[in-house]
């Protein structure tokens, strides 16, 4: 593994974890301290995972707005 994927995978795997133990507080903490760079989808579903499980709906929300598109195209 390099530098950056093993960075990564502790990163996803404490919000990750924070999440499944009820800090969701923490795992937006850490979640916001992440580089852009390092994150992945799978981080994103990690940390609304953590929201969803502490009621933190506005963090959520404001999570999800902010991912970015892949796609121009949205298709409804």
């Amino acid at each position: 593994l390099t530098m950056g994927s093993q960075m990564r995978s502790k990163c996803l795997l404490s919000v990750h974890v924070y999440g499944l133990n009820g800090m969701g507080t923490e795992a937006v903490a850490l979640f916001h301290r992440i580089p852009p760079q390092l994150i992945v989808d799978h981080t994103y579903v990690s940390v609304l995972n953590a929201c969803s499980h502490s009621k933190l709906v506005n963090h959520a929300r404001s999570i999800f707005s902010a991912i970015p598109n892949k796609e121009k195209r949205i298709y409804t």
